[in-house]
């Protein structure tokens, strides 16, 4: 089993298939900080960040038409490894704008990648603005510094804080019900990759974490709290917590003895990861899958496994439709910190407040475990088959089936299945070859009783000629 970061940007080390993957420290790993390009970039285009905004954000008004491009200020900090913001959730340049903020960075080995950026301060300043010249700007207009990774963990934060906004980062929330100003156009859940709306509720759901209302709400923190206590109380962040382990697991078995074609393979899966769906993939002989048993939910290539704390099992049975041997793949990406960075502008707007800290999902930092198993399936008949067939075949297919007969049949028919020996000689010898019990042809019998009729004259006379010799010598 191999422990990975997505698209093979970072490998972080490799165990054994099939077998038990334990991360100590899971959710204790320092959070992923951009890389610093070797060449220094020139001014080019960021790829826009996941989703949809109401916006065009490369055809914006005001004084930076298009908000992917990375020129000037922004520029200097792309190339000494700073997240760089580029436009807000509705896919604006405000100086107040609403997060999530689409931000690029540097990652190495990839390139320039966007990602959208969580705001964890309520209360702060968002300071996503740019100027003509590519500078940072507050919520006033004045240029402030580029944003920092911050070392280590979100000091504001607990660590049930950091993992839940962690998983609502990397996961959304399926459903969303949003009370009074917070409700978004009816918008029904909470992602990332969505709409603007979908995106700005997400973020309410980690304000609910981050910023928890008081305890006697006023004004629209009143329908913050309902919102809160609607989607993200304490019950629902207990549920989550529970589906997060500190260690992850992820067991792949297969068979231990070859099957026949059609015979069912049984795989189990034995994982603790609940909060996403495990990718499965199998490589070889052509077959289906399903779900045999166990709480596991297969659909397409996506398998659902539900459980909470201990790790569950979930049996897999594929059938194959051909002899040979197919391999399964499991992909598990658990949710943890270590993907997580931690992004704030030192900049402090006139009012005094600060700027955000920003949560940024790394997808390139993205640990995945994986696993693996195979099972091999013969042709009717196994082992014996392909013995048999290939040795008798070989023989007694004689001239006639001989060549193809012999090498054709032993080579590939006899290896998997016991189809015989003789698959491409002529029928006859075929049969006789793959299991030596065919009724025999009335020409083989009557060349057979010739010969040896042959063979005893032959010996009759002999006898008679030594016979005679000895007679004569005495």
């Amino acid at each position: 089993m191999t422990i990975r970061q997505q698209a093979g940007v970072r490998v972080l080390a490799t165990l054994a298939t099939a077998a038990l993957v334990t991360v100590g420290l899971w959710g204790a790993v320092a959070p992923a900080s951009a890389d610093v390009p070797v060449d220094p970039a020139g001014q080019f285009v960021a790829p826009l960040c996941a989703g949809e905004t109401l916006d065009d954000p490369t055809n914006a008004e005001g004084t930076v038409e298009n908000l992917a491009l990375v020129f000037g200020a922004r520029l200097d900090d792309y190339n000494a490894g700073k997240v760089v913001p580029l436009y807000d959730t509705f896919g604006l340049n405000e100086l107040n704008g609403y997060p999530a903020v689409c931000g690029t960075r540097y990652v190495d080995g990839v390139g320039p990648v966007s990602e959208w950026m969580f705001c964890t301060d309520y209360f702060s300043h968002v300071c996503s603005g740019v100027d003509a010249e590519g500078n940072l700007v507050d919520i006033d207009g004045v240029p402030i510094p580029g944003m920092d990774s911050l070392p280590g963990a979100n000091a504001k934060l607990n660590a049930d804080q950091e993992k839940l906004i962690a998983y609502l980062v990397q996961h959304g929330h399926a459903t969303y019900d949003g009370v009074g100003y917070f409700e978004f156009g009816g918008t029904s859940r909470a992602v990332a990759d969505g709409g603007s709306f979908e995106r700005a509720a997400l973020q309410i759901l980690v304000w609910c974490i981050s910023d928890p209302v008081a305890a006697e709400p006023t004004g629209a923190e009143i329908d913050r709290a309902a919102t809160c206590e609607a989607n993200m109380n304490a019950e629902t962040q207990a549920s989550i917590l529970a589906d997060l382990p500190d260690d992850p697991t992820l067991v792949v078995d297969g068979p231990e003895v070859a099957l026949e074609a059609g015979q069912p393979a049984e795989f189990t899966v034995t994982t603790d990861v609940f909060t996403s769906p495990l990718a499965v993939s199998a490589t070889g002989a052509a077959g289906s899958f399903a779900v045999l048993s166990g709480p596991g939910t297969l659909d397409g290539t996506s398998l659902t496994v539900t459980g909470a704390g201990e790790p569950v099992s979930v049996v897999l049975e594929y059938t194959s439709t051909e002899a040979g041997t197919v391999t399964l793949d499991i992909v598990a990406t658990p949710s943890a910190i270590s993907h997580i960075g931690w992004n704030q502008s030192p900049g402090i707007s006139l009012d005094g407040r600060p700027c955000q800290v920003f949560a940024t999902f790394h997808v390139a930092d993205q640990v995945v475990l994986t696993g693996a198993a195979s099972a091999t399936f013969l042709a009717d008949g196994g082992t014996d088959g392909g013995t048999d067939g290939g040795t008798d075949g070989g023989t007694d297919g004689g001239t006639g089936g001989g060549t193809d007969g012999g090498t054709d049949g032993g080579t590939d028919t006899g290896t998997v299945g016991n189809a015989g020996a003789g698959s491409s000689g002529s029928n006859d010898q075929t049969s006789l070859a793959a299991t030596g019990g065919e009724p025999v042809g009335v020409v083989v019998l009557i060349a057979a009783f010739a010969a040896v009729l042959v063979g005893a004259i032959l010996a009759a006379r002999k006898r008679r000629s030594t016979a005679g010799t000895v007679a004569h010598q005495d």
